[in-house]
């Protein structure tokens, strides 16, 4: 056994009990992206940076941004892109044609490398932050990736809960974090906002949501392996397993839904490498598909819900965005996909709330955010802003008398 296994498994009970947060405190210690801006909006290298992050938007979102900065109109650029799913899906499509992103490589060999910060001057950086206190699961962490991304990795969990292994599976949410800016060694919030559709009673407007982040959490713990791990498809196109090594920004929160041991935990991880054979298979057949497929292939959340949905017979997750047709075939999972909601076609706001990082709503640090996500929660469900059942009924009596109408006049003018 390793010397300080002990130390390792308190610190992962610590660093992974995310159903508490005693730490709401530091979560709230984060700069709006609009602080920022006030301070270095008038440097033009930084701002085609900024924009840059943004590499899914097409050239009329981008366009709103670099406006809103210049007319400073500094709300605006905190709720930024405020895009429906469907609107989203239209931006990603025109950005894939207009700007391709390099196809991912499906090798045997993946590069786990975090990059360094990136120092943009002016006291910002963006990127990843190496996390010291994972630094001593790196090296189990990568060498258990690398396997676990092969076919059947529920193999390799059962072998090492045999040589006496604890394995657990923690189905977690966030917010997604796509800016990871620093201002000062401050952390700055850029969450990407959609708009759900779903009205707020009482004002004309929809509510808003940052986009979650779902990802299965693989942690092992025994006499040889001490090691934390992640599933999710992410936006360079690849649905793998990957080393947890970085430290995320307070104001991601994080909440775990499920947790699988045992048995479960082994089910579990057999979806998931099915989840990753189909995914790596759809690529292959479709190697033009831009991103890698994200967003057709759907979001970081549609091989979460895949999961979730053989597990437990339902979603939570939101958005989904996968279109069915790729995944035509499939066998197990194509039962599966045939069953997922897909958002931008209808939204619920069960699947909304059930997709915020957090136990309980007011332990959000947004305080906009908290208070709209409790009236939508407490107001009885409505159907979408733009459609009224009862306007259609009001219509009903003039198509009928417009039948009858259209009746006579055709059998006049026979």
């Amino acid at each position: 056994m390793k010397g300080n296994g002990l130390v390792l498994t308190s610190l992962m009970k610590l660093l992974f009990c995310l159903v508490s947060f005693s730490l709401l405190a530091s979560a709230q210690d984060y700069l709006l992206l609009s602080d920022v801006l006030k301070e270095v909006s008038d440097k033009p290298e930084f701002i085609n940076t900024l924009v840059d992050r943004f590499g899914v938007l097409d050239a009329e979102q981008v366009t709103k941004l670099r406006g809103y900065i210049r007319d400073k109109q500094w709300k605006m650029v905190d709720s930024f892109p405020g895009l429906t799913v469907k609107e989203l899906g239209r931006s990603i499509r025109l950005a894939g044609k207009l700007l391709p992103k390099p196809k991912p490589e499906h090798s045997e060999t993946i590069d786990f490398t975090v990059p360094p910060l990136k120092d943009l001057g002016y006291g910002l950086a963006f990127g990843d932050e190496v996390d010291p206190k994972l630094a001593p699961l790196h090296k189990d962490s990568v060498e258990l990736a690398t396997r676990l991304n092969e076919p059947h990795p529920e193999k390799l969990l059962a072998e090492l809960q045999q040589s006496g292994h604890t394995v657990e599976i923690r189905d977690a949410r966030y917010f997604s974090n796509f800016g990871d800016l620093k201002y000062k060694g401050r952390d700055v919030l850029t969450p990407f906002w959609l708009d759900t559709g779903i009205p707020i009673p009482g004002q004309k407007r929809n509510l808003l949501v940052p986009a979650p982040h779902s990802q299965h959490a693989i942690l092992v713990n025994g006499p040889k392996y001490q090691a934390a791990l992640c599933f999710y498809f992410g936006i360079d196109g690849r649905a793998i397993v990957r080393p947890i090594d970085t430290k995320d920004q307070g104001w991601v929160m994080g909440h775990v839904a499920h947790v699988y041991q045992g048995a479960q935990a082994l089910e579990a991880m057999r979806m998931i490498g099915e989840v990753i054979r189909v995914y790596a298979a759809i690529q292959k057949a479709n190697p033009d598909l831009p991103f890698g497929g994200y967003y057709v292939l759907g979001v970081c959340n549609d091989p979460g819900a895949i999961v979730e949905m053989k597990m437990t017979g339902k979603t939570t997750l939101y958005p989904l965005t996968l279109d069915r047709k790729y995944f035509a075939g499939q066998g197990e999972v194509t039962e599966i996909v045939n069953q997922l909601p897909q958002d931008e076609v209808s939204t619920d706001k069960a699947r909304v709330i059930a997709s915020m990082p957090v136990d309980d709503l007011k332990q959000i640090p947004i305080a906009s955010l908290r208070s709209d996500l409790l009236i939508v929660r407490s107001a009885p469900d409505v159907a979408p802003r733009g459609f009224s059942p009862w306007l259609a009924l009001g219509f009903l009596p003039i198509l009928i008398g417009g039948y009858f109408i259209w009746r006579s006049f055709s059998a006049a003018s026979r």
